[in-house]
C-alpha cells in the first residue's frame, strides 16, 4: 500500500509539474511512475509516461544509466501496449439495424459507432442517444481484452389515432349528392311555378304532374341531406380510437 501511495504521489507530480525528461533522475521517476501506474491498472497513463521517457533524450552529463532507462521504457511500453484492453463500440435498434447516427458516450466521452477505444481495465458505462430514446449498458473490461460492446436502443412508439371510417365517407358523400339534387331539382321547381301563373287553378295535368315530380324530388334530396349529414357527423364523432405502433425517423436528426 505504501508503494502504490507512493507511485500515485509521484505520477501526480510529474502531471503537476509537467517534467520533461533529461536527466537520469527525471527518467528514473518517469519509469517509476510508469510502473506504479501499469501496476494500479492506469495503462494510459502509464503509457504516456513510458513514450515521454523514451522520447526525451538524455542529457550530456547523463550516467549510462539514463540509455538502459529508455531503453527499458521502450520494453515496458511494448508490454503494456498487449496489456491495453479497447472495446468497440455498437448501436442497433430493435430490429438489428444499426443506428449511426445515435449520441454515443463511455462515461463522459464521446465515442462514434463502430470506433474503437482503448481504455483502462475496469468497469464502464455506455449510453446512446437517438430519436429522443436513450439506452445503457455497463461492461466491464480486463487486461488485454478486446471486446465488443453492443447496446440496443427500442425506437418504437405507439401512436393513438382516429381515422375516418369509410361509412362516414359514404354517409357524407350521399350528403354531397343530396345538396346537389336539392340545388338541381330545387331550381326546376322554382322554374316551373311562373308556368302556373297563366292557368292556376286548372292547369292541365301533364304540368301539375311534372311540377310534382320535381318536387317531390327536392324534398326527397332535403331528406337525404339532413339523414345523411346527421349521419356523417355522429360516426365521425363517434369514430373508434386505433393504436398502432410506428417507428421514430433518426435520420433526420443526422
Amino acid at each position: 500500500m505504501k508503494k502504490r501511495g507512493l507511485g500515485a504521489a509521484l505520477a501526480i507530480l510529474l502531471v503537476a509539474t509537467g517534467a520533461h525528461a533529461s536527466s537520469t533522475e527525471e527518467h528514473r521517476a518517469l519509469m517509476l511512475a510508469g510502473q506504479f501506474l501499469q501496476h494500479d491498472g492506469k495503462l494510459l497513463r502509464a503509457q504516456e509516461l513510458f513514450q515521454e521517457a523514451q522520447a526525451q533524450p538524455c542529457d550530456a552529463d547523463a550516467d549510462a544509466e539514463c540509455p538502459e532507462i529508455r531503453a527499458y521504457c521502450g520494453r515496458k511500453l511494448q508490454d503494456l501496449m498487449r496489456e491495453l484492453p479497447s472495446a468497440r463500440v455498437h448501436v442497433v435498434d430493435d430490429r438489428g439495424a444499426p443506428v449511426v447516427s445515435a449520441t454515443t458516450r463511455i462515461g463522459s466521452v464521446l465515442v462514434r459507432d463502430g470506433d474503437t477505444v482503448s481504455l483502462d481495465p475496469g468497469r464502464y458505462l455506455l449510453q446512446a442517444e437517438a430519436g429522443g430514446r436513450s439506452a445503457s449498458r455497463s461492461f466491464e473490461l480486463h487486461r488485454s481484452e478486446h471486446a465488443d460492446v453492443e447496446v440496443t436502443l427500442d425506437l418504437r412508439r405507439t401512436v393513438t389515432a382516429r381515422p375516418v371510417t369509410w361509412l362516414t365517407w359514404s354517409l357524407g358523400a350521399a350528403a354531397g349528392a343530396g345538396l346537389l339534387g336539392v340545388a338541381g331539382f330545387g331550381t326546376a321547381t322554382v322554374a316551373q311555378q311562373g308556368s302556373f301563373a297563366s292557368c292556376s287553378p286548372t292547369c292541365p295535368w301533364s304540368k301539375r304532374s311534372s311540377y310534382e315530380t320535381t318536387m317531390y324530388a327536392t324534398d326527397v334530396s332535403l331528406a337525404v341531406v339532413v339523414v345523411a349529414g346527421i349521419g356523417t357527423l355522429v360516426s365521425f364523432l363517434a369514430r373508434p380510437s386505433v393504436v398502432r405502433t410506428e417507428r421514430i425517423d433518426v435520420t433526420r436528426g443526422r
